[in-house]
C-alpha cells in the first residue's frame, strides 16, 4: 500500500525523562491523564493544530496513528480543532486511521464530519490507503 507511512511502532520509541516529555510523547505511550493535563494548557487553535518539527504530524495525526479513541474524542471536543488537518504529506487523521486499521477512530472521525475525499501528496484518499477491505467498506 502506498501513501501513508505509519510513524513507528510503540516499542521503537526512545525512553525520555518524565519532565522532558511533550504531549506527543504522552499520546505515543497512551497516557490519557497526562494528555488531558497538557491538552488543557493549550490556549489557541494555532497550537492545537500545529505540526511537530520531527515528523510533520499534528496531535490529531499522532492520536489516530496510535488508535486512541478516547484521546480522539477529547481533542475533537476542543474548540478550533481541525478534523481535516493536513500533515507534511497532506495526509489527514482519516488517512492514518484507515491505513492503520483503527475502526473506532474511523467511526469517530466520520461521525464528526471528517472529509473522505481529501487526497494526499501522492493522490491517495483514505480509501486508497485503507488497511483492508473491511476498512474500505467502513469508509464507503
Amino acid at each position: 500500500q502506498l501513501g501513508v507511512s505509519v510513524s513507528r511502532m510503540k516499542t521503537d520509541d526512545i525512553a525520555i525523562d518524565e519532565e522532558d516529555k511533550t504531549i506527543e510523547d504522552f499520546i505515543k505511550e497512551g497516557n490519557l491523564e497526562k494528555f488531558k493535563e497538557l491538552l488543557a494548557l493549550i490556549e489557541d487553535e494555532e497550537e492545537l493544530n500545529s505540526l511537530d518539527e520531527e515528523c510533520g504530524l499534528g496531535l490529531i495525526h499522532w492520536i489516530c496513528d496510535r488508535g486512541n479513541s478516547e484521546m480522539l474524542e477529547l481533542i475533537l471536543s476542543q474548540k478550533g480543532i481541525n478534523i481535516d488537518l493536513l500533515d507534511s504529506e497532506n495526509q489527514t487523521a482519516l488517512h492514518y486511521s484507515a491505513s492503520c486499521g483503527h475502526k473506532k477512530c474511523i467511526s469517530i472521525l466520520l461521525k464528526n464530519g471528517a472529509e473522505k475525499s481529501i487526497l494526499d501528496q501522492e493522490g491517495n484518499s483514505c480509501i486508497d490507503v485503507a488497511f483492508d477491505e473491511e476498512i474500505k467498506q467502513l469508509l464507503c
